[in-house]
């Protein structure tokens, strides 16, 4: 054997023991079937062929391509044939804190819902993390600049229009400062309601009497309240106690049924039943009464009329 062949099966012994050892180590699956699966991104933001995915935190493929495919980035997952996906899987685009090296995170998803076909194309997240943070942090410095910009373009407008507006009001002001020594001058002189509220404090007492006078008649209340509930008391009796209603009830029914009776007898009467009937509707007691005092008052002026002859004729006979 010549030395060249001698050095190209050293060079290819070395490729097998290299390739051997990066397959245990994990950097390369050798002899390891994988099924492929298509995501659409927006912009994959640095990621490459090659790149790790990782599927619920694990290592489980690679990133076999990237295209444009009509106007967004595919990217080839080549998943382990071991990992099963499922149509809940979620995909996003994450990165590594340290190195910031870019790698797809896939969700285990509902185990019960069907798994993902291969060859499928899903639609994957948008981008989280520092550089999302970053570039929303680069969208309100931009907002910021734009408002500073127009600040400072409208700041002397502004200035010149506050400025008018304090040479308008100035007399006002000044008045209106004034008005405002004079009332706290009233005040601190104990003038007025106000300044007697600042400086006496016997409306403070007062009221601080007629608290403890609030509080002196709730704890009455509360007494009051506790003994109703206990049914102390004749109104505490009426609060707990149901033999007065009871007999009310009674006395109503009772009442109910005397009212019956007196509407009945009241019915009778109107109809001219029995001899109270007949004297409410009927007249001719009253007509034969006043007929019968009219000839009584006849017989008493006959009788009077007729006193004087008796008498004399009584005394005649005596004499003779």
């Amino acid at each position: 054997m010549s030395n060249e062949q001698r050095v190209g099966l050293f060079f290819i012994g070395g490729l097998v023991v290299l390739f051997a050892a990066m397959a245990m180590t994990g950097e390369v699956r050798l002899l390891e079937d994988r099924y492929e699966v298509l995501v659409d991104f927006e912009d994959v933001h640095g990621l490459s062929a090659g790149s790790e995915v990782r599927v619920g935190g694990i290592p489980a493929g690679t990133v076999s391509g990237l295209e444009f495919v009509e106007g967004a980035v595919r990217a080839r997952l080549a998943i382990d044939a071991d990992i099963t996906l499922h149509n809940t899987s979620e995909i996003y685009l994450d990165y590594q804190a340290l190195s910031g090296t870019r790698f797809v995170a896939i969700s285990l998803g509902d185990p019960g819902s069907p798994p993902l076909q291969p060859g499928t194309v899903l639609t994957g997240a948008e981008l989280g993390g520092l550089t999302g943070a970053f570039e929303e942090l680069q969208k309100v410095g931009a907002s910021i600049r734009k408002v500073a910009n127009s600040f400072g373009e409208n700041q002397d407008a502004l200035l010149t229009n506050l400025t008018a507006m304090i040479e308008e009001n100035r007399r006002t002001l000044q008045s209106t400062m004034v008005s405002m020594e004079i009332i706290t001058g009233r005040i601190a002189d104990g003038a007025g309601t106000l300044g007697m509220l600042s400086t006496d404090d016997r409306l403070y007492t007062e009221m601080t009497d007629a608290f403890a006078r609030v509080s002196l008649a709730a704890e009455h209340l509360e007494v009051i309240s506790r003994r109703l509930s206990e049914g102390q008391g004749s109104l505490g009796r009426l609060l707990t106690d149901t033999a007065l209603y009871d007999e009310a009830r009674e006395t109503m029914s009772q009442l109910r049924t005397s009212a019956s009776s007196i509407d009945e007898i009241v019915t009778q009467v109107r109809s001219g039943q029995g001899t109270l009937g007949r004297l409410v509707n009927d007249d001719s007691l009253y007509r034969e009464t006043e007929e019968a005092v009219r000839a009584l008052g006849r017989t008493a002026e006959t009788i009077e009329d007729q006193a004087p002859i008796s008498i004399m004729g009584t005394a005649v006979g005596t004499l003779f």
